[in-house]
Protein backbone atom coordinates (compact mmCIF):
# COMPACT_ATOMS: atom_id res chain seq x y z
CA UNK A 1 0.00 0.00 0.00
CA UNK A 2 1.16 3.47 -0.84
CA UNK A 3 0.84 5.86 1.93
CA UNK A 4 0.29 10.02 1.37
CA UNK A 5 3.08 11.97 0.97
CA UNK A 6 2.93 15.57 1.17
CA UNK A 7 6.63 17.84 -0.04
CA UNK A 8 6.95 21.32 1.15
CA UNK A 9 9.65 23.50 -0.39
CA UNK A 10 10.62 27.03 -0.27
CA UNK A 11 13.42 28.97 -2.23
CA UNK A 12 14.81 28.20 -6.14
CA UNK A 13 12.85 25.51 -7.67
CA UNK A 14 11.65 24.47 -11.30
CA UNK A 15 8.07 25.37 -12.03
CA UNK A 16 4.88 23.01 -11.59
CA UNK A 17 4.38 22.60 -15.03
CA UNK A 18 3.70 19.80 -17.83
CA UNK A 19 6.57 17.30 -18.51
CA UNK A 20 9.31 17.97 -16.77
CA UNK A 21 11.24 16.75 -20.24
CA UNK A 22 14.74 16.74 -21.12
CA UNK A 23 14.30 18.85 -24.75
CA UNK A 24 14.57 22.52 -22.93
CA UNK A 25 14.61 24.44 -25.87
CA UNK A 26 11.51 23.08 -27.20
CA UNK A 27 8.36 25.60 -27.47
CA UNK A 28 6.08 24.06 -24.54
CA UNK A 29 9.14 25.02 -22.57
CA UNK A 30 10.24 28.00 -23.91
CA UNK A 31 7.06 29.60 -24.35
CA UNK A 32 5.44 28.54 -20.94
CA UNK A 33 8.79 29.62 -19.24
CA UNK A 34 8.82 26.33 -17.60
CA UNK A 35 12.52 24.80 -18.15
CA UNK A 36 13.74 22.69 -15.75
CA UNK A 37 17.30 23.75 -15.64
CA UNK A 38 16.95 27.68 -16.16
CA UNK A 39 13.81 28.81 -15.66
CA UNK A 40 13.29 27.91 -12.01
CA UNK A 41 11.43 30.32 -9.56
CA UNK A 42 11.83 31.57 -5.92
CA UNK A 43 8.91 30.37 -4.65
CA UNK A 44 7.21 28.27 -2.32
CA UNK A 45 5.69 24.76 -3.43
CA UNK A 46 3.28 22.09 -1.95
CA UNK A 47 3.57 18.86 -3.35
CA UNK A 48 1.11 15.41 -3.19
CA UNK A 49 1.62 11.99 -3.80
CA UNK A 50 -0.82 9.17 -3.38
CA UNK A 51 -1.19 5.61 -4.86
CA UNK A 52 -2.34 7.11 -8.76
CA UNK A 53 -2.57 10.70 -8.21
CA UNK A 54 0.51 13.17 -7.95
CA UNK A 55 -0.13 16.95 -7.52
CA UNK A 56 1.94 20.30 -6.85
CA UNK A 57 1.10 24.00 -6.29
CA UNK A 58 3.89 26.37 -6.31
CA UNK A 59 3.49 30.18 -5.36
CA UNK A 60 5.97 32.35 -7.73
CA UNK A 61 7.33 35.40 -5.14
CA UNK A 62 8.58 38.56 -7.10
CA UNK A 63 11.87 39.74 -6.49
CA UNK A 64 14.52 41.93 -7.57
CA UNK A 65 17.84 39.65 -6.12
CA UNK A 66 17.09 37.03 -9.01
CA UNK A 67 15.95 37.34 -12.69
CA UNK A 68 12.18 37.61 -12.08
CA UNK A 69 10.27 40.42 -11.16
CA UNK A 70 6.95 38.06 -11.81
CA UNK A 71 4.55 36.83 -9.26
CA UNK A 72 1.77 34.38 -9.45
CA UNK A 73 1.16 30.43 -9.46
CA UNK A 74 1.71 27.34 -11.38
CA UNK A 75 0.14 24.24 -10.61
CA UNK A 76 -0.40 20.68 -12.04
CA UNK A 77 -1.89 17.26 -11.36
CA UNK A 78 -1.48 13.86 -12.60
CA UNK A 79 -3.85 11.02 -12.23
CA UNK A 80 -2.62 7.09 -13.41
CA UNK A 81 -5.64 5.60 -14.59
CA UNK A 82 -3.58 2.06 -15.59
CA UNK A 83 0.19 1.34 -14.70
CA UNK A 84 0.85 2.25 -18.69
CA UNK A 85 -1.37 5.39 -18.87
CA UNK A 86 -1.69 8.95 -17.00
CA UNK A 87 -3.55 12.46 -18.05
CA UNK A 88 -2.55 15.64 -16.57
CA UNK A 89 -3.60 19.08 -16.39
CA UNK A 90 -1.48 22.50 -15.64
CA UNK A 91 -2.05 26.05 -15.24
CA UNK A 92 -0.02 28.68 -14.99
CA UNK A 93 -0.58 33.06 -14.40
CA UNK A 94 1.96 34.74 -13.61
CA UNK A 95 3.24 38.45 -13.92
CA UNK A 96 4.58 41.89 -12.63
CA UNK A 97 2.88 43.23 -9.61
CA UNK A 98 2.89 47.03 -11.12
CA UNK A 99 -0.47 48.50 -12.02
CA UNK A 100 -1.55 47.77 -15.88
CA UNK A 101 1.60 45.38 -16.61
CA UNK A 102 0.93 42.58 -18.85
CA UNK A 103 0.77 38.84 -16.79
CA UNK A 104 1.14 35.95 -19.37
CA UNK A 105 -1.18 32.79 -18.31
CA UNK A 106 -0.85 29.17 -19.90
CA UNK A 107 -3.45 26.42 -19.48
CA UNK A 108 -3.29 22.96 -20.91
CA UNK A 109 -2.98 19.00 -20.32
CA UNK A 110 -0.09 15.66 -20.99
CA UNK A 111 -0.33 12.40 -21.63
CA UNK A 112 2.29 9.37 -20.95
CA UNK A 113 1.33 6.51 -22.60
CA UNK A 114 3.56 2.78 -22.36
CA UNK A 115 2.01 0.80 -25.68
CA UNK A 116 4.80 -1.42 -24.93
CA UNK A 117 7.45 -2.30 -22.51
CA UNK A 118 10.49 -0.14 -24.42
CA UNK A 119 8.42 2.47 -26.12
CA UNK A 120 6.62 5.91 -24.59
CA UNK A 121 4.84 8.30 -26.21
CA UNK A 122 4.35 11.49 -24.70
CA UNK A 123 2.39 14.30 -25.21
CA UNK A 124 1.77 18.10 -24.04
CA UNK A 125 -0.87 20.92 -25.41
CA UNK A 126 -1.18 24.55 -23.72
CA UNK A 127 -3.06 27.61 -24.61
CA UNK A 128 -1.17 30.60 -24.36
CA UNK A 129 -2.43 34.00 -23.83
CA UNK A 130 -0.67 37.55 -22.57
CA UNK A 131 -2.65 39.96 -20.81
CA UNK A 132 -3.20 43.68 -19.86
CA UNK A 133 -5.91 43.98 -16.88
CA UNK A 134 -9.20 42.98 -18.69
CA UNK A 135 -7.68 42.71 -22.08
CA UNK A 136 -6.32 39.57 -24.17
CA UNK A 137 -3.49 41.13 -25.96
CA UNK A 138 -2.29 38.07 -27.74
CA UNK A 139 -3.47 34.60 -27.77
CA UNK A 140 -1.27 31.62 -28.79
CA UNK A 141 -0.24 28.11 -28.41
CA UNK A 142 2.54 25.12 -27.77
CA UNK A 143 2.40 21.74 -28.27
CA UNK A 144 4.76 18.61 -28.54
CA UNK A 145 4.59 15.01 -29.00
CA UNK A 146 7.46 12.51 -28.41
CA UNK A 147 7.84 8.60 -28.94
CA UNK A 148 10.77 7.59 -26.76
CA UNK A 149 12.73 3.72 -27.34
CA UNK A 150 14.58 2.53 -25.21
CA UNK A 151 16.43 -0.80 -27.20
CA UNK A 152 18.52 -1.54 -24.23
CA UNK A 153 19.20 -0.25 -20.88
CA UNK A 154 20.25 3.43 -20.97
CA UNK A 155 19.82 3.68 -24.31
CA UNK A 156 17.21 6.53 -25.66
CA UNK A 157 15.94 6.96 -29.07
CA UNK A 158 13.81 9.67 -29.19
CA UNK A 159 11.68 11.42 -32.29
CA UNK A 160 9.77 14.60 -31.03
CA UNK A 161 7.28 17.20 -32.99
CA UNK A 162 6.04 20.24 -31.95
CA UNK A 163 4.19 23.41 -32.70
CA UNK A 164 3.34 27.13 -31.45
CA UNK A 165 2.17 30.49 -32.29
CA UNK A 166 3.01 33.00 -29.66
CA UNK A 167 0.02 35.37 -30.95
CA UNK A 168 2.50 37.83 -33.43
CA UNK A 169 3.94 35.86 -35.63
CA UNK A 170 3.09 35.25 -39.30
CA UNK A 171 1.91 31.66 -38.84
CA UNK A 172 3.00 28.50 -36.84
CA UNK A 173 5.90 27.25 -36.45
CA UNK A 174 7.01 23.64 -36.65
CA UNK A 175 9.63 21.71 -35.41
CA UNK A 176 11.28 18.27 -35.66
CA UNK A 177 13.87 16.60 -33.12
CA UNK A 178 15.66 13.07 -33.81
CA UNK A 179 17.31 12.83 -30.77
CA UNK A 180 19.77 10.07 -28.84
CA UNK A 181 20.64 9.47 -24.75
CA UNK A 182 23.13 6.65 -23.35
CA UNK A 183 22.56 7.33 -19.18
CA UNK A 184 26.31 5.83 -19.03
CA UNK A 185 26.37 6.24 -15.33
CA UNK A 186 24.27 7.57 -13.09
CA UNK A 187 23.18 11.08 -13.00
CA UNK A 188 25.33 11.32 -15.92
CA UNK A 189 23.59 11.71 -20.03
CA UNK A 190 25.42 12.07 -23.08
CA UNK A 191 22.93 13.10 -25.90
CA UNK A 192 22.99 14.49 -29.16
CA UNK A 193 19.26 16.16 -30.62
CA UNK A 194 19.37 16.77 -34.78
CA UNK A 195 16.86 20.10 -34.65
CA UNK A 196 14.98 21.21 -38.00
CA UNK A 197 12.29 24.43 -37.35
CA UNK A 198 10.38 26.86 -39.29
CA UNK A 199 9.71 29.74 -37.16
CA UNK A 200 7.26 31.16 -39.18
CA UNK A 201 5.94 31.83 -42.87
CA UNK A 202 8.58 34.33 -43.30
CA UNK A 203 11.47 32.34 -42.18
CA UNK A 204 13.17 29.36 -44.16
CA UNK A 205 13.98 26.12 -42.77
CA UNK A 206 17.11 26.08 -39.89
CA UNK A 207 18.85 23.14 -38.74
CA UNK A 208 20.96 22.75 -35.50
CA UNK A 209 22.98 19.89 -34.30
CA UNK A 210 23.40 19.68 -30.36
CA UNK A 211 25.72 17.56 -28.57
CA UNK A 212 25.68 17.93 -24.87
CA UNK A 213 27.31 15.99 -21.33
CA UNK A 214 24.61 16.26 -18.85
CA UNK A 215 25.20 16.14 -14.97
CA UNK A 216 22.24 16.12 -12.74
CA UNK A 217 21.59 16.16 -9.50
Amino acid sequence: MVNDTVLVRGGRIPVPFGLRNNEHSTWVRALTLTDTNVQQRLGVSAAYSGGQLRAEVMGIAATTLVDTTESGYSAFAEYAFTTRTSLGVSSLIAGRPQLGATARQAHGAFFRWAPVQPLVVLAEADVLAWTTPGVADRVGYAALVQGDWEPIQGVHVMLTGESAHDGRQRGPSFGAWLSAAWYFFSHFELRLDNVLRRVDATQPLSYALVLQLHLFL
